[in-house]
């Protein structure tokens, strides 16, 4: 496994194949581990044209910040498989998220990322994915992997009913 130098998600209207321009849209990274427990880095937020923009150093302060919540938990995420999920959260997902960082808030250097536990709290509250559908694409971080990666995470509108 081998994080890429820069990573940008769009996200993207599954039928019309455009852009869908939301902000605050929750993410994570979902990291297969070989033995022992996957990692789940994030969450991350799209900005305001519905993009997330992740570094190799951003995903690296998350394996780690994963890695010191339970030490014994895991292996070192270098001898994970290079089989990653990228994924927009759903409903459920986000309300664990926000119990589990009500508990243990931002771990050491997460404070680059998130600022501070009431900050990141309420950005995960504010967040926008009830207006998509949830969606996720796979790919391989490897040896292979090119140094700056752009994928597209196709999802459709979420049916509003009044």
């Amino acid at each position: 496994m081998k994080f890429p130098n820069n990573v940008t998600i769009r996200v993207i209207d599954g039928i019309a194949l455009k852009p869908i321009k939301i902000e605050n849209i929750l993410i994570n990274v979902h990291i297969f581990a070989m033995n022992k427990n996957d990692y789940y880095l994030g969450p991350y937020f799209s900005d305001i044209n519905g993009q997330i923009h992740l570094t190799n150093k951003m995903l690296r302060i998350s394996a780690d910040a994963e890695l010191e919540t339970g030490m014994m938990d895991y292996k070192n995420i270098k001898n994970a498989s290079p089989l990653v999920e990228i994924k927009i959260l759903s409903k459920e997902e986000i309300k664990l998220l926000n119990e589990g960082r009500k508990l243990w808030g931002i771990v050491g250097r997460e404070v680059v990322l998130y600022r501070s536990k009431k900050e990141l709290l309420e950005k995960i509250n504010l967040n926008n994915n009830y207006r998509i559908l949830p969606a996720s694409i796979r790919a391989l971080w490897d040896d292979n992997i090119v140094p700056n990666v752009c994928y597209e995470l196709k999802t459709n509108y979420a049916n509003e009913c009044a």
